[in-house]
């Protein structure tokens, strides 16, 4: 059960990583901004988070904490450059984080 647990948990972060790392990097090559490294290196951060998982190591929540907090505020702040803040996007985004980094807690 656990481990059954561990490989969703690790598979919705995976997808929320590389979802957010490929839109940073569609981002950069139209014009790299602060926000846009931000995002990518919180998706990084978040997949370095999965690595930890998996090692056993047991501060993985924490990288996925920071990692999340990143591409969250990264999209908040994108949102406000670019005049288009969509309130309900964001709320989900961060429930999502929310559960992921719940769940690397639970793992």
């Amino acid at each position: 059960m656990e481990n059954t647990v561990k490989l969703v948990v690790c598979a919705g972060a995976g997808v929320f990583s590389l979802a957010h790392l490929l839109a940073a990097g569609v981002q950069v090559f139209r014009g790299p901004r602060l926000s846009h490294i931000a995002m990518s290196l919180g998706a990084v951060g978040l997949l370095c988070a999965i690595l930890a998982c998996f090692l056993g190591w047991r501060l993985d929540w924490l990288a996925a904490l920071a990692s999340c907090g990143l591409i969250c505020g990264a999209a908040v702040q994108n949102g406000s450059e670019a005049g288009s803040v969509h309130l309900s996007h964001h709320i989900t985004r961060a429930a999502f984080a929310l559960l992921l980094v719940l769940g690397f807690l639970r793992v």
